[in-house]
């Protein structure tokens, strides 16, 4: 029952915290609005203020270049994760042996979070201590959600079942593949 209300809890709380974040959005665009009103305000009466205008760009600038993410695919997400989540925990308590339904319920509670997590957006960083760079994307998506699935699948089969099987040795084998795809596709610019 713990897992279930864990996975419940996670799904809640991303809701939460995208909702908050789009009324704060709303927020800062009316604060922006408010801004520009006392700026030319100002500059008609004669008062100009670089900083202030200096800082109106670098606010309009932001919000210009920031992409909301859909609330229909992190809906989606949510909904994916959540579900399937409960559905692949019910899958492990229930059954004694391996079921390999487990699998494709995990492989989609990951695609269902990682719909959650997918932004569009675009910050100005505060300053790099390490750069990390990707050689090709499609790789390193796939090696990550070969990664995850694996690496969660190979310890529940280890577990489950009492003797060796080549379920062990095949997803024993796709999370080193994706461990050493990840590590293959980084490298370190700086």
């Amino acid at each position: 029952m713990f897992p279930k209300i864990i996975i419940a809890t996670s799904g809640a709380l991303a809701l939460f915290i995208k909702l908050r974040e789009g009324l704060s959005h709303l927020r800062r665009k009316q604060e922006l609005k408010t801004d520009l009103e006392i700026y030319e305000l100002s500059k008609n009466n004669g008062i100009e203020s670089f900083e202030l205008k200096n800082n109106l760009e670098k606010r309009i600038n932001q919000i210009l270049n920031t992409k909301n993410n859909k609330i229909t695919s992190f809906l989606a997400g949510v909904a994916v994760f959540v579900g399937f989540g409960l559905w692949s925990i019910n899958i492990y308590q229930n059954d004694s042996t391996f079921n390999g339904w487990i699998v494709v319920t995990i492989f989609v509670a990951l695609a269902g979070l990682s719909l959650m997590f997918e932004t569009n957006e675009v910050t100005e960083p505060k300053g790099t201590f390490l750069q990390l760079h990707f050689k090709d994307r499609t790789n390193f998506v796939m090696g990550m959600i070969i990664t995850l699935l694996c690496g969660i699948v190979t310890p529940i089969l280890i577990i489950k079942t009492s003797e060796f099987t080549f379920w062990q040795f095949v997803f024993g084998l796709f999370f080193f593949i994706g461990i050493f795809s990840l590590i293959k596709n980084i490298y370190v610019v700086k």
